[in-house]
């Protein structure tokens, strides 16, 4: 697991905050009962993700992350949720349909994310049972091996977190924080980076091949090989190619 304070700049920040809030991308929320959400890149379903573009906002974090290998490939997909004081996330795994590594980055306001190893789970793990990490605004954590297969993880129901004994990162913060301390939250935004496995295109025949080919290209992109402009002529070649066949 690693966690960075700080990992987004202040500029960065600003410049999701308008993408999410003044919709300037056209981005659209859909709201569950406690909390509201956005799907970035496309859906990911079982047979497949076909891929959308994810706003330039995004794409400073995006490559940062990848560039600090927290994700295997770059990154495809980001969930960005909206958590309100007196809420949060029950415990849950991210499951199968994405490659097992998920980087959270925080914004708005903090909160405490718990883990709790399952209770079926027999692997020996380096990490207590249960614990929590004290996600700050703008920061990052980016967690893979045992705690995404062998854990659950959770944001409680609260509006203010107090600061325990099992919270790993507590030394980070210097006396920033002390034990018993209470920090009230505030509507809180977490976007979620991950590599979702299985990416398709709009044309079945062979969407395997394209979905690893415009993977092949976003990860060009990210490293700064193609341009935007480059990829999206690239992408569109690609399109025109399996229309033809």
């Amino acid at each position: 697991m690693l966690f960075i304070p700080e990992f987004v700049t202040t500029a960065e920040a600003d410049a999701i905050h308008r993408a999410v809030y003044e919709e300037v991308d056209g981005l659209r929320w859909t709201q569950l009962r406690y909390r509201r959400l956005i799907n970035l890149g496309g859906t990911p379903l079982l047979e497949g993700m076909c891929p959308e573009p994810i706003p330039d906002a995004f794409h400073a974090v995006m490559a940062r992350a990848f560039d600090a290998k927290m994700l295997p490939y770059a990154c495809n997909h980001i969930l960005i949720n909206e958590y309100r004081p007196g809420h949060g996330i029950l415990p849950h795994e991210d499951g199968p349909l994405y490659h097992p590594s998920v980087v959270i980055v925080s914004l708005l306001s903090s909160a405490i994310l718990r883990f709790r190893k399952k209770s079926s789970s027999s692997f020996t793990s380096r990490y207590p049972d249960v614990f929590g990490v004290y996600l700050t605004p703008r920061s990052v954590i980016c967690f893979h091996e045992e705690l995404y297969t062998d854990y659950l993880h959770s944001i409680e129901d609260k509006t203010e977190d107090i600061m325990t004994e099992d919270i790993i990162n507590l030394d980070s913060f210097g006396n920033a924080l002390r034990l018993g301390q209470a920090v009230p939250r505030d509507v809180r935004l977490s976007l979620t980076l991950r590599v979702v496995k299985k990416v398709r295109s709009v044309m079945e025949g062979s969407a395997a091949e394209e979905g690893e080919e415009i993977r092949r290209l976003w990860e060009q992109k990210m490293r700064g090989i193609l341009t935007e402009e480059e990829f999206r002529q690239a992408k569109e070649l690609l399109l025109a190619a399996s229309l033809s066949t």
